[in-house]
């Protein structure tokens, strides 16, 4: 689905719920770490499929995924690489819509191709993923939702989130 047809409330970042996604390659193209940055609140979320395929970068998106309310999983958006072709296997299981920008546009996931020059900081393309422990991951993910942004008035990524879910919860116990 094209880009053009995703709400436009997206593009405003007032609504939360709605996703950035790209993958990181490592060791010439064979490993490769997935992120998914939230735009409103600028969390970010990495994890490493069990191998490159569209289908393990699937399972784990809803395995990651699936622990967060509904209104935490509204859209995502994906470049057009392989690595979403399994995005209806994400659809029919958390009822997220996919949609996919434009090729050779990376503006128009810049939250994600921003988080991803950060992650690069951390891990460097020479990092030899296979030497990293997925608690190796969380920590390099924690850093990064640890970290104070402007945009967010100076507030961490982590802390803009759990604004969020508050508010989630709070319509709940009503």
């Amino acid at each position: 689905i094209d880009i053009k047809k995703r709400p436009k409330t997206v593009e405003k970042r007032h609504q939360f719920g709605h996703w950035e996604g790209d993958n990181v390659v490592y060791n010439k193209h064979q490993e490769a770490l997935s992120t998914t940055v939230e735009r409103k609140t600028r969390k970010v979320m990495v994890f490493r499929p069990l191998d490159l395929t569209a289908k393990a970068k699937a399972k784990e998106t809803i395995r990651r995924y699936k622990k967060l309310p509904k209104q935490a999983q509204r859209t995502m958006t994906y470049d057009n690489g392989t690595e979403a072709a399994a995005h209806e296997l994400v659809t029919r299981a958390l009822g997220m819509k996919f949609f996919f920008a434009h090729r050779y546009s990376p503006w128009q996931r810049g939250s994600n191709e921003n988080r991803n020059g950060l992650l690069r900081f951390y891990l460097p393309k020479t990092t030899d993923l296979r030497k990293l422990t997925t608690q190796d991951i969380q920590k390099v993910e924690d850093k990064m939702n640890n970290r104070p942004m402007k945009c967010l008035s100076y507030q961490t990524p982590n802390e803009a989130f759990a604004i969020e879910m508050g508010k989630i919860n709070s319509r709940k116990r009503k």
